[in-house]
C-alpha cells in the first residue's frame, strides 16, 4: 500500500437514523412528560433526569463510530472519544459479514445498539466474543487478528476497503 491514507465514511442505515431520533425524543420529551403526570411537583426529579441521562448519552457518542482509515500501518476506527486502531500487520483475516438485519451482530454483552450504531463487545456462534463498531449491517466486514481479537466494522464502500487491505497484504480474504 502507498503512504496515504484512505478514509471510509461510517454512513447511517434507516435503522441507526431512526434509533437515535426516537431514543433521543423519548429521553429528553416522553420521559420528563411521564414523570411529572405520574408525580407531580418533583421537579427535582425531571432535573436529574435531564441531567444524568443526557450525560449518559453524551458519553455513549464518545464511543460510536464516525469513520474509518487504512493507513500502511493500521485500521483506525474514528470514534470522538479514543480511536481503536487495528495493526495491519496483526490481520490475519478481512472479509464482507453478512451482519443479520434482526439481530444485528450478535448477542450484546456490553455495547449499544441502535443508538448512533452498534458498537460493543458482542458475542455470536460463528465468532466467539468480538468487538463492534457498525453504523449500517449492510456495509458490515470482519476482520481476526493474529493476537486473537474480532473486529465488525462497517465502512461505507465495504467492498473497497477490504480490497485496499487484503491486495496489498497477504493474509485471506
Amino acid at each position: 500500500m502507498n503512504s496515504e491514507t484512505k478514509q471510509f465514511k461510517a454512513k447511517w442505515s434507516s435503522f441507526t437514523s431512526i434509533s437515535t431520533v426516537v431514543v433521543s425524543a423519548l429521553v429528553f420529551i416522553f420521559l420528563p412528560y411521564v414523570i411529572l403526570s405520574a408525580v407531580p411537583n418533583v421537579y427535582w426529579l425531571v432535573l436529574t433526569v435531564y441531567l444524568l441521562i443526557p450525560a449518559l448519552m453524551i458519553t455513549l457518542i464518545f464511543y460510536a463510530p464516525f469513520g474509518y482509515r487504512i493507513s500502511k500501518d493500521a485500521i483506525t476506527v474514528k470514534r470522538l472519544g479514543v480511536d481503536i486502531i487495528i495493526p495491519i500487520d496483526n490481520i490475519k483475516e478481512i472479509r464482507r459479514y453478512n451482519c443479520n438485519r434482526i439481530t444485528g451482530p450478535g448477542l450484546r454483552i456490553f455495547g449499544v445498539c441502535g443508538f448512533f450504531g452498534a458498537y460493543g463487545k458482542f458475542w455470536n456462534k460463528e465468532f466467539g466474543s468480538f468487538n463492534t463498531y457498525i453504523t449500517n449491517n449492510k456495509d458490515a466486514v470482519f476482520i481476526s487478528c493474529k493476537n486473537g481479537k474480532k473486529y465488525v466494522l462497517s465502512p461505507q464502500q465495504p467492498d473497497e476497503f477490504v480490497q485496499n487491505i487484503s491486495h496489498n497484504h497477504n493474509f485471506s480474504a
